[in-house]
């Protein structure tokens, strides 16, 4: 029987050759007792059992010295590949089986739901975005945790910050629009300085405007900064303004 594993985050199959293959064969044994219960047709069952036998034959020539050869080891790596392609397309049917217990993904050696596991949340706050000193068309910006501001990390469960731009139409124009769509992306910072080029589109003495937005490990976004604003001089961006 198969250890499943609880964390998701983690592949269920195994990355050495001879662990996949000990995993492999009980999952082999065990879809064939009773494949229709897992939504398996007794079909997919033999068609995996056959894939099974290529690698284990084709494992067995390339970890013996006197079959070893080059040919032996392609046999063997493209065997693994198919066999864990299908492993993988039952694993999805299995899943999507209601009727599927905690106990059967065990013994099949598949991921077990933690029902201890925190799911990573969505971030609850914006990052502190300041201007520093910058020249010719690069601001550059330093990313803060509100919560800790000395902190010269990322807050826990941060990835890091989507950086995006708008520049005003017309002078008229005092405040930028709260719609992210409607704002241009430049990058993702992973560390507390980013740079934001200023393009060469961007006309002399137009107001841009700056924020930022957290995003967790899982790519879940949080809320969008305080925007800030430069003026595009020339070849120049101004020091900050009150946004």
């Amino acid at each position: 029987m198969s250890n499943a594993k609880t964390d998701p985050r983690h592949d269920f199959l195994p990355a050495r050759e001879g662990e996949l293959l000990h995993w492999a064969r009980n999952y082999r044994d065990e879809i064939a007792l009773d494949p229709v219960s897992l939504s398996i047709t007794p079909g997919q069952s033999a068609h995996y059992g056959v894939l099974f036998d290529l690698f284990e034959v084709g494992y067995a020539n390339a970890s013996n010295p006197s079959t070893n050869s080059k040919s032996i080891i392609i046999a063997k790596n493209e065997a693994k590949a198919a066999l864990k392609a299908n492993a993988r397309l039952l694993a999805r049917i299995i899943r999507a089986n209601p009727a599927v217990t905690n106990e059967q993904r065990s013994r099949l050696g598949l991921t077990v739901p933690d029902p201890n596991l925190v799911p990573i949340a969505r971030p609850a706050q914006a990052p502190v975005l300041t201007v520093l000193p910058s020249t010719g068309r690069v601001v550059r910006i330093r990313l803060r945790d509100p919560a800790e501001p000395n902190r010269l990390g990322k807050p826990a469960g941060i990835a890091g910050a989507a950086v995006m731009s708008y520049t005003a139409r017309s002078p008229e124009e005092t405040s930028p629009p709260i719609e992210m769509s409607k704002w241009s992306y430049h990058g993702n910072a992973t560390r507390r300085t980013f740079n934001v080029n200023l393009g060469a589109d961007v006309p002399t003495g137009a107001r841009v405007w700056i924020a930022a937005m957290w995003y967790s490990t899982r790519g879940k976004f949080g809320p969008a900064s305080t925007p800030q604003s430069v003026i595009a001089q020339g070849g120049l961006a101004t020091s900050p303004m009150a946004a």
